[in-house]
């Protein structure tokens, strides 16, 4: 039997109600926020303070350089994948190898650490 296309003596189900004469419900409002509500997360590129003067391209502030260097230490990746390991934790496995692959490829494009003014070695 063919569900899709019920034979013309078949009982009809009743009619698809239209958009406009559905009840209204809690779970019907919006999902956006209120007008004036960040609709989502500020940028928090490096927590750097947007008060801080521009940087040209491809160097990062002072203040940043440090952390970035950090991050990007191969042993950080290898500390996530040792303590994922170490509690089998699957994602802390997988952010261990993301991580090593993020760092990998910034190796491979000439990306490494930073200078203390912000450029590239």
């Amino acid at each position: 039997m063919d569900l899709a296309h019920p034979p013309p003596d078949a009982p009809s189900a009743a009619p698809p109600r239209s958009p406009r004469s559905a009840p209204a419900s809690p779970s019907a409002a919006p999902s956006h926020p209120p007008s004036g509500a960040p609709s989502s997360p500020p940028d928090l590129v490096f927590l750097r303070p947007s008060a801080l003067p521009p940087v040209p391209p491809g160097i990062l502030p002072r203040t940043t350089s440090p952390l970035y260097n950090r991050l990007h230490d191969p042993r950080v990746a290898a500390g996530l994948l040792a303590t994922g390991a170490l509690t089998a934790s699957r994602t802390l496995l997988l952010a261990g190898l993301g991580w090593t692959v993020h760092i990998a490829a910034d190796r491979a494009f000439g990306y490494g650490t930073r200078r203390a003014d912000g450029a590239i070695h």
